[in-house]
C-alpha cells in the first residue's frame, strides 16, 4: 500500500496493486445543466492483467454504485459521439464485459446520460467506454463549496484479482473555472498522477481525455556565439515529435525529434526567431498534428555607428561626434563616454561598446584643412625712407589677399618689396584661404624720422663751475649703451651703461689729472645694429 501523501488544499490517494489499474481523471462538474449528474465521468487505466466490468464495484463520494450496463441504446449513445470526433480517436464499449490490459477506460455516470453533453471532438487517443445504470439522477460528486466537507474520495475496486482497488481524494474547495480561477463552472475536473497528486483542470464542456497538445518552453535571450536547451511539454498520446525553423530562423537541432532538443543559431539568426514544435498522432492513414512556438532573441556583439556634424575641419574649429547603438557608457578615445563628443585636433577618432555578448569599436576620420599663415619681412625697423622684402611661408593656402598698410594691396603668393617714406609704423597683414578655411598672419614695420646715431664730445670741464661738468654721451634711438674711460696707459678708471650719466672726471673720489683720455664704447641701436668705436678726448679743469 502507498504512504499516505499530503499536499497544500491537495489529496489524500490510497493505492494498492497499481499494476491492477489506476484512477486518472474524475469529471466532476459534467455539462448539461440538470441532468449533469448522469454526465458525470471518471478515467481510469487498466494495468497489465485484463479485468472484468461484473467484478467492479465504485463507491461514489455522493450516491451509490449500480453496477455496469450495456445495450442497444448504449451502443447508439458511443456511434453518435464516434461521429463527432476530427481527430483519430475512438469510443468502444467492452466485448464480453472485458476491460483488456492496459487500456483506457472511461466511465459514464449513467447510461442515461447525454453523448453530445461532453465533446470527443479532438479525442486522438481510444478509450473503452462503459456505463452505470440507470437510476442515480443526482450528482455522484461534490461540486465547487466552500461549505460542508472539502475532500471528496473515490473509491474503486475489482473482486478479481484479489485487492485490485484504487482510490482519490480532491478538494472541492480548489476546483477551477473555464478561466482557471476558483470557482464554480461546467468542466471542472481533477486529474491524477500515479503517486494520486491532484492537478485541478478546467477544459469546458470535453470528455476528460488528455487533448494532444504541446507547450514548446519559455521565450529566452541567447547570444549569437551561445546555444539554447529548449523542453517541450506534450500531453495526450502522440506517435512522434518534430522541431522545425521559423521563417527568419536558420539554424540547428540537436536533436530535431525530442522534446527536449538544443538549438545552435545560424549565420542568418538576428533580433527575434520564432520555432516550432510539432507533435504528430498517426493513426492509420490519418495524421493529426499540434504544434506550439517560442520565440529566441539572438543577440549580436553591438555595431556602434558614429556620425559627425562635418567631416572636415578648419584649424582650431571643433566637430561633434554622436554614437548611435547600444547604450552608455562608450568610450571614446578622448576618453568620454557618453553618447556625444567633440574633437578640436581631428584626425581618427574611436568608440568601444560592450555588452553582454562582446565589444565592437568604430573609427571615424576628421580631416583638418592644412592651412597656416607665415609672413616675415626684412628690415623690420628702419629710417625713412625704408625699402622692405616680404616672404610669404605660408602652408596649405589657395587664394592670398596682402594689405600692406600704406593703402596698398596684393592678391598674389609673392610680392615686390614696399617702400615706406613717412616715419611711423605700419602693420602689413597677410590673410590666406582654403575653402571655407582662413588664415591670418601680420608685422609691424617701424619707420624711423632718423637714423640712430651717438653724440661724442672731445672735451670736458669738471671745475665745479657747473658747466660741462660730465663727459657724457648723447645718443638717438640707442637701445643698449657701454662705455669704458681709460688713462694713457691703459688703465680703466670708469664704466657706465647708461645714456643718462656720464664721468664726473674722479677716480675713486680723487680729480683725476688735466690731459688726454681713452674712451670704447659698445652700443646697439634700434634696429639691433651693433655700434662700436672708440677714441681720446680731454680733461682740463
Amino acid at each position: 500500500m502507498k504512504k499516505l501523501l499530503v499536499l497544500i488544499g491537495i489529496v489524500f490517494s490510497i493505492s494498492a496493486q497499481s499494476q491492477c489499474f489506476q484512477i486518472e481523471s474524475i469529471l466532476v462538474d459534467g455539462c448539461d445543466g440538470g441532468n449533469e449528474g448522469k454526465n458525470e465521468m471518471v478515467r481510469f487505466k487498466v494495468g497489465s492483467v485484463p479485468l472484468s466490468v461484473t467484478t467492479l464495484s465504485v463507491n461514489w463520494p455522493s450516491n451509490s454504485w449500480l453496477g455496469v450496463c450495456q445495450s442497444v441504446s448504449t451502443a447508439t449513445s458511443v456511434t453518435l459521439m464516434n461521429s463527432t470526433i476530427l481527430g483519430c480517436g475512438l469510443l468502444k464499449e467492452p466485448i464480453g464485459g472485458i476491460l483488456p490490459a492496459n487500456s483506457k477506460v472511461l466511465l459514464v455516470t449513467s447510461t442515461d446520460f447525454n453523448p453530445l453533453a461532453q465533446s470527443f471532438v479532438n479525442l486522438t487517443d481510444t478509450l473503452i467506454i462503459i456505463f452505470q445504470c440507470a437510476g442515480n439522477t443526482g450528482g455522484h460528486f461534490a461540486n465547487y463549496s466552500l461549505t460542508g466537507t472539502f475532500f471528496r474520495t473515490l473509491s474503486m475496486s475489482f473482486s478479481a484479482p484479489v485487492g485490485c482497488k484504487d482510490s482519490v481524494t480532491y478538494n472541492k474547495t480548489l476546483l477551477l473555472k473555464q478561466d482557471l480561477t476558483i470557482g464554480a463552472q461546467d468542466g471542472g475536473a481533477v486529474e491524477f498522477d500515479a503517486l494520486g497528486n491532484a492537478t485541478y483542470v478546467n477544459r469546458g464542456c470535453s470528455g476528460p481525455f488528455t487533448p494532444l497538445s504541446v507547450d514548446a518552453g519559455l521565450n529566452n535571450t541567447i547570444c549569437f556565439s551561445a546555444t539554447q536547451s529548449l523542453t517541450a511539454i506534450a500531453s495526450g498520446p502522440f506517435t512522434s515529435i518534430n522541431w522545425s525553423l521559423g521563417s527568419t530562423a536558420y539554424g540547428t537541432f540537436a536533436p530535431s525529434n525530442s522534446l527536449t532538443t538544443t538549438y545552435t543559431p545560424g549565420l542568418g539568426d538576428n533580433g527575434t526567431i520564432k520555432l516550432f514544435c510539432t507533435v504528430i498522432k498517426i493513426c492509420g492513414t490519418k495524421t493529426i498534428t499540434t504544434k506550439d512556438s517560442v520565440y529566441i532573441t539572438i543577440l549580436t556583439p553591438p555595431i556602434p555607428v558614429i556620425s559627425s556634424n562635418t567631416n572636415s575641419i578648419c584649424p582650431n574649429e571643433t566637430a561633434t561626434l554622436t554614437v548611435v547603438g547600444g547604450l552608455e557608457p562608450y568610450t571614446w578615445s578622448n576618453s568620454i563616454n557618453t553618447g556625444s563628443t567633440v574633437t578640436t585636433n581631428g584626425g581618427t577618432v574611436s568608440v568601444s561598446y560592450s555588452n553582454s555578448c562582446g565589444s565592437a569599436t568604430q573609427t571615424i576620420n576628421i580631416s583638418v584643412v592644412p592651412i597656416n599663415a607665415s609672413l616675415s619681412a626684412n628690415p623690420m625697423i628702419g629710417s625713412k625712407p625704408l625699402n622692405v622684402n616680404f616672404t610669404n611661408s605660408s602652408i596649405g593656402a589657395i587664394g592670398y589677399l596682402w594689405d600692406f598698410g600704406n593703402s596698398l594691396s596684393a592678391t598674389t603668393q609673392t610680392v615686390s618689396s614696399q617702400t615706406y617714406t613717412a616715419a611711423g609704423n605700419y602693420v602689413i597683414y597677410l590673410y590666406t584661404t582654403n575653402g571655407a578655411c582662413t588664415a591670418v598672419d601680420s608685422v609691424i614695420i617701424t619707420v624711423l624720422e632718423n637714423a640712430p646715431y651717438l653724440v661724442i664730445p672731445n672735451v670736458f670741464t669738471p671745475n665745479g663751475d657747473g658747466v660741462n661738468e660730465l663727459f657724457k654721451i648723447k645718443g638717438f634711438n640707442i637701445i643698449e649703451f657701454n662705455c669704458v674711460i681709460f688713462n694713457r696707459w691703459g688703465i680703466q678708471l670708469f664704466e657706465w651703461n647708461d645714456l643718462k650719466t656720464g664721468w664726473n672726471g674722479k677716480i675713486e673720489d680723487k680729480d683725476a689729472v688735466d690731459g688726454i683720455y681713452f674712451f670704447i664704447i659698445q652700443a646697439k641701436d634700434i634696429t639691433s645694429k651693433d655700434i662700436k668705436t672708440q677714441g681720446t678726448f680731454s680733461l682740463i679743469r
